[in-house]
This record gives structure tokens, C-alpha cells and sequence, in this order.
């Protein structure tokens, strides 16, 4: 029986693969037919397909006439409402269908339904609901993100690559092409120790530990940079809690990088004293010492003394110090050689996206937790992760810098599409440590690809009014009321400024201060450029803050890729990402109208986050933001949205209905299959941004109540 059974299976499968051939026989015989014939092309997708031609006389044959209807249709193809079909990588891929010089895409609208959102999107609402919501503006932010990532990507995949992205990039590709990453990574552990002092006392050796934070390598501490509560006070420095790593792991990284036995006894002593020490607090001097070794070597050297953060329970920096004067300076010391082990593996797995020597893809703490856990997540050195729930221009707090500023390369291992790289591929891997360290360098060329100088000028003309019309809001008859003194709100909005992260350098809205780059040297291997260029992010925040820079000199804290923008609202400094200029927020092709009501609405609504920054007449402000529909969690970006809109209107900068529109097609989203189930609506009250849908609606409903 078994026997009969195996038989007929197999003669199927025969039966099945000289049918399969055959097939594919015929069709390549009529695809060599019919593309001599002219009347057919071939799909690129490595067997026979083609389509067919339609020549123009067939095309009259047909009775088929000239109209535009019928050109969108045959181009939107298979696409939903507002897309078209294009070829992206050799494929048909659905893109943006791209409106100007109105900007409004009136494809998409359902002109007779209700509510705004329904009436101005209704059409794509029902042909894109899947597992997720999908914002109409937001949408296709990873794809483009990609096209330009490829873009620049390909500028340092040149054999002589000159600046020190092309220098790295280069190095990278020959280390992970000649299966060097092992010289490289011992080369980049001598590099790191030969950075430390040699250790006579325990300043020394405090020294040296903030020597390691300063390239990044988790620490006992970690030095970063926030803004001071009190407007005008600019930068200040901040020392916080590091981290620890298992003691497991630092002994194995010691033995592979050559460390004596010796040193690894003395590293484990330390940490098991480390662990059942029960001090918490740190002196001044302590903190002094530990600042000071961070800028050893650098032009800051020495210019660090008396600046002090607020705060010395240091917990872990005081566990150590504690173990440090039991145990002695040279037990520290190899301690410290294995903080700086650990460093460099760190860094191999940056490119590597393994612990080769641990063997573990997500390390441990003493505590036992998991150290990258997906809240730690972060995109580049320096910078906050990219936001992927579709809230958008938002207020940055001192916290929240602070998390940008003191991210460690431990966490730079980011979930999704760019976490490890599972590839063998190589150019892919170097492109994604290339992103993680050299966002200062990358944002100058996303800015280049797609804010074009028509666009870039045109924002600045559009600025000055619109920081004026929402500097007059402020007084006006919405907002005036909710404020306890609106007079010193519009003087902040006054003193505010826009800045375009990547734009040139001395213009309107770049950043005056060039960014601290350091020298590479033509035999220092992968690592080591990793490593000195976290050096150079580290001295360049830091530099500020000794300089006494404004905060209009510090970095962008976001990817300029994505569709962003943000406000430090406590020193009047709005940034707009390269990422949100792009369809439907902004183009070069856009008329007044369409730009003013919605990239100049985004703007606006930065310059009203002042408000999250002066005190509010409490009841009357929660009584009218209630009344329009908005719950408490939502009041700091609902007044933000009411001024914005009020502040466009009564400029005269744009028209009520054309606001509406295009507010409403910003903040539409299709719900998920899911909501739609169970669900009339997307949930209300769910964050501090407004919601999809809703979010537009309250704002139309704003328009026409108190507007003619």
C-alpha cells in the first residue's frame, strides 16, 4: 500500500513539473513572438512575462477618447484612491499621487459625506484599511526615508572616499569583505586603553571612567546635556545613572581581547563588590574628577571646573568608588579595562550585529534584565527614536534632550528594519552603522535631496509672518483668555526661532557653529573610527555647554528623515526636519494657500507650544478646551492646534475653507480592520496628541464656529 501511494505521488509531481515546463516552454516561444511583433514589452522579473502594447491605431480602435479621468485610471492601475502605480527596484509599486499647485487631493474626498475627515478622505479611508492605521499624510514616511537613505549611501560607495563618512564607510566594507573584524577589534581595544591615564590615585582612575563615557561605552555614569528650566539659561551639563553589564561578559571580552589573568581576577573582585556595595551618594570632587577625564586630550581640558550638575545620588558611580577604596587603585583599574572591553565588542556588534564573543544577541545586566529592551531603543547617537505611532510636532522636554544626549552605544541596536543585520550583505551592514554615528554628517545630505532652495527661501519669508501672526494670537481674543499673562507669551514667541535641521551653515535657519569632526588616521581600522567619531558627538554637545552656546547651536535631536518637527519651547527654538518638507506638508511646487495651510500651520502650531512654557488661567482654559471637545490630556497640544489655526485666519494668511481642507487631510488615517470591527471610530483621549480623524474634525468645527 505504502509503495502504491509513493508512486502515485511521485508520477504527480512528474506529471506537474513537464506541465509546469511546458508552460514556461510556450510562453517564453510567445514572448520571443510577440516583443518582434512590437506588441508586447517583458516585465523585468527574471522569467518570460510581458504585457501587452496597444499601438495608437489600436488605441482608436478601441473608440478610446482623450480625457484625464481615464489616463488617472489606467495609471492608478491596481492602487487605491491617490496613489499611482510606478517602478520602484524593478517593481510596480503604488506611490503618492503628487497634487500641486493646490496641494489639496481631491481624488481622495467623498464631497457629500460627513464628518471633514470622511468628506476629504473618505475615498482612500476605504481602500487602505488593513492591520494598522495609516495616517494620508504620514503613510509612505519609511519609504521615502529609504529612497533617500539609498541616495546617500551611494556617494561613499567611491573607491577614494574623502570625508570621514566615505573614510569609514570604506574601512568598514574592506574589514567585513577581508574578515578582519577580529585584528580590528583588537586594534580598537589598544586604541581605547591607550586613552587612559596611568593610575596613580583614585582621581585617576575616576578620570578614566568618565574618559570611557565619553565615548559612549557603558559606565557607572553617564554625562549628558539638557536645558536649564528657567528660560534663558541655556545648556547645562548632567551627570546621570550608567549601566552595568554582567560580570560573565566582562570577563569574556577581557580574555578576547588579551587581558591578563591577573587583570580579570582583580575586574571580578571588583564587581562582586560592586554588586553588595550599599552606598548611594558622590562627592564633588568625585563628579569633578569624573568630568574633567571626559575632556582629557580635548580643547575643553580644564575648562570644566565648577560646572556641576544639580544632584550627586550616583548611585552606581558611588557602588564603584566604594569598591575602589576597598579593594585599591590597581583592582579599579582592571575594572576599568574591562568597562573598556566590553566598549569595544559593543561597538563590533554595531556592524556586526552579534556578540561575537558573548554569543548573545541581547546582553545582561547584573539584575538580570534584559539591557535592550525596546524602550531603550534609539536611532542614531545623539538622538531620539524615530516616532512610528503618527504623533507629530511636539514640545521637547529637559528629559527628553537628556535621553538624546546620553544614549549609549549599547542601545543604538534598534528594533524593526534596522536592528541587526541579519544580511550577509555588507554594503548594507556599513550603511547601517554609518546612520547610528553620523547623524550630524547625514542630515546636510538628506537636507540637500529634499528641500530644494525655492522651498527653503520660501519658508523664510513665510516664517516672519507666521511667527508674527501667532506672537499677535497670543493676545487675541482665543487665547489671550486661557492665559495668565499673554503679554509675556507673545514677547517669548517673538524671540523665537526657526531652525531646518541639515540647512546650510550661517543661513536663516542652519546652525552657525560647525560640528566637532575628528581626524582620522589611514591606518586606523573600522572600530577605531566608530569609536573616535562617538569622541567627536560626545566633545561637540559638550563644547557647547563649556562655550555657553545658545540653544539655537545645538544639534537636531531626531532623525532629519523623519516627518517631524519639534519645539524646545522653554528657549523659543522650533525645528523643522527635513523629513515633514516634503508632500502633503510642503513642495517647491505648491501655491501660497497650500503652503501656509499646512506647512505653515505646522510652524505656527511650534511657535504656540510657547504656551506649554508660561502659566495658564487653569479653569478657564480646561472649561473652553473641554467645551471643544478635547480631554486634559490633550490640552498642551489642543491650545497649540487652536492657535495655530486662529493665528493663520486672522492674518489673512489663508482662507477658512482651505485650512479645513487640508487639516483634514493631514490628520486623516484609515482605522484598522480591527476598529472597524468593533469600533465606529479611532479611540479619543489615547495620548497627549489629539487623534487621527478627530484631530481635524475639532479643528474644521473650530474654523466655521468662529469664522465667516
Amino acid at each position: 500500500m505504502a509503495t502504491d501511494v509513493s508512486t502515485s505521488v511521485v508520477t504527480s509531481l512528474s506529471l506537474a513539473t513537464l506541465t509546469a515546463v511546458v508552460a514556461s516552454v510556450s510562453c517564453c516561444r510567445m514572448h520571443r513572438h510577440c516583443n518582434g511583433e512590437g506588441t508586447c514589452v517583458g516585465i523585468d522579473d527574471g522569467w518570460c512575462s510581458f504585457r501587452n502594447v496597444v499601438s495608437p491605431l489600436g488605441y482608436r480602435l478601441y473608440n478610446m477618447s482623450a480625457d484625464t479621468a481615464l489616463l488617472e485610471t489606467l495609471e492608478r492601475g491596481v492602487c487605491s484612491w491617490g496613489e499611482r502605480q510606478s517602478a520602484i527596484d524593478g517593481k510596480v509599486t503604488c506611490v503618492r499621487q503628487r497634487s500641486f499647485p493646490d496641494a489639496l487631493n481631491t481624488e481622495i474626498m467623498q464631497a457629500d459625506a460627513s464628518p471633514y475627515h470622511r468628506k476629504y478622505c473618505g475615498k482612500w479611508m476605504d481602500c487602505v484599511r488593513g492591520v494598522a492605521m495609516k495616517y494620508w499624510s504620514l503613510y509612505d514616511t519609511e519609504d521615502v526615508a529609504n529612497d533617500v537613505t539609498h541616495a546617500v549611501y551611494s556617494k561613499y560607495h567611491v573607491r577614494n572616499g574623502v570625508s570621514n563618512v566615505g573614510m569609514f564607510h570604506g574601512a568598514c566594507v574592506r574589514m567585513e569583505l577581508t574578515l578582519s573584524a577580529n585584528a580590528a577589534s583588537q586594534l580598537a581595544y589598544v586604541y581605547l586603553t591607550s586613552q587612559l591615564l596611568p593610575p596613580q590615585n583614585e582621581r585617576d582612575v575616576l578620570s578614566n571612567v568618565g574618559m570611557l563615557s565619553s565615548y559612549f561605552c557603558d559606565a557607572p555614569a553617564v554625562i549628558g546635556v539638557t536645558f536649564h528650566t528657567n528660560p534663558g539659561q541655556g545648556l547645562r551639563l548632567n551627570v546621570s545613572e550608567g549601566t552595568y553589564r554582567s560580570t560573565t561578559e566582562m570577563i569574556r571580552t577581557m580574555y578576547a581581547n588579551g587581558a591578563s589573568r591577573q587583570a580579570m581576577r582583580d575586574a571580578e573582585t571588583m564587581a562582586e563588590s560592586i554588586r553588595s556595595s550599599r552606598s548611594w551618594t558622590v562627592s564633588k570632587d568625585d563628579v569633578n574628577a569624573f568630568i574633567e577625564g571626559s575632556v582629557i586630550g580635548s580643547s575643553m581640558e580644564g575648562r570644566t571646573t565648577g560646572i556641576l550638575p544639580h544632584g550627586l545620588e550616583l548611585r552606581r558611580l558611588a557602588q564603584f568608588i566604594d569598591a575602589m577604596r576597598i579593594h585599591g587603585v590597581e583592582f579599579a583599574h582592571s575594572y576599568v579595562l574591562g568597562l573598556a572591553a566590553l566598549c569595544v565588542e559593543t561597538v563590533r556588534s554595531l556592524i556586526s550585529g552579534d556578540d561575537a564573543v558573548l554569543g548573545a544577541a541581547h546582553p545582561l545586566n547584573d539584575d538580570g534584565l534584559d539591557m535592550f529592551n525596546e524602550e531603550a531603543h534609539t536611532a542614531s547617537l545623539g538622538r531620539l527614536p524615530t516616532r512610528r505611532d503618527g504623533e507629530r510636532v511636539e514640545a521637547i522636554t529637559p528629559q527628553r534632550m537628556l535621553e538624546a544626549s546620553s544614549t549609549g552605544l549599547s542601545t543604538l541596536r534598534r528594533h524593526g528594519r534596522v536592528t541587526r543585520a541579519r544580511s550577509n550583505r555588507v554594503i548594507e551592514r556599513c550603511n547601517r552603522a554609518t546612520a547610528m554615528l553620523f547623524a550630524d554628517e547625514l542630515d546636510k545630505d538628506a537636507f540637500d535631496i529634499l528641500v530644494p532652495r525655492p522651498l527653503y527661501d520660501k519658508i523664510q519669508t513665510m516664517d516672519a509672518q507666521i511667527r508674527e501672526a501667532v506672537r499677535t494670537s497670543m493676545l487675541g481674543r482665543f487665547v489671550s483668555p486661557l492665559l495668565s499673562n499673554p503679554g509675556r507669551a507673545a514677547d517669548l514667541v517673538n524671540a523665537s526661532r526657526l531652525r531646518v535641521a541639515g540647512a546650510p551653515r550661517d543661513s536663516w535657519g542652519g546652525r552657525g557653529a560647525a560640528a566637532v569632526a575628528p581626524m582620522f588616521d589611514s591606518d586606523d581600522g573600522a572600530y577605531v573610527m566608530l569609536l573616535k567619531q562617538a569622541k567627536g558627538v560626545y566633545e561637540d554637545r559638550l563644547g557647547l555647554v563649556v562655550a555657553g552656546a545658545s540653544m539655537e547651536q545645538f544639534p537636531p535631536l531626531m532623525s532629519p528623515l523623519a516627518r517631524n518637527g519639534y519645539m524646545l519651547y522653554l528657549h523659543g527654538v522650533a525645528m523643522l526636519l527635513p523629513g515633514i518638507l516634503v508632500p502633503p506638508f510642503a513642495s517647491a511646487r505648491y501655491d501660497d494657500d497650500s503652503l501656509y495651510s499646512r506647512i505653515g500651520y505646522v510652524i505656527a502650531h511650534e511657535y504656540a507650544h510657547i504656551t506649554a512654557g508660561v502659566p495658564w488661567n487653569q479653569f478657564e482654559a480646561m472649561q473652553y478646551l473641554e467645551e471643544l471637545g478635547y480631554p486634559p490630556s490633550e490640552h498642551y497640544e489642543a491650545i497649540a492646534d487652536i492657535t495655530a489655526v486662529s493665528a493663520l485666519l486672522d492674518a489673512g494668511l489663508v482662507d477658512r475653507d482651505t485650512l479645513c481642507a487640508s487639516v483634514s487631510q493631514l490628520w486623516c488615517a484609515s482605522s484598522s480592520l480591527l476598529n472597524s470591527i468593533f469600533v465606529e471610530k479611532i479611540p479619543d483621549g489615547s495620548g497627549s496628541h489629539p487623534p487621527a480623524n478627530s484631530r481635524g474634525d475639532r479643528l474644521c468645527a473650530f474654523i466655521y464656529k468662529n469664522y465667516e
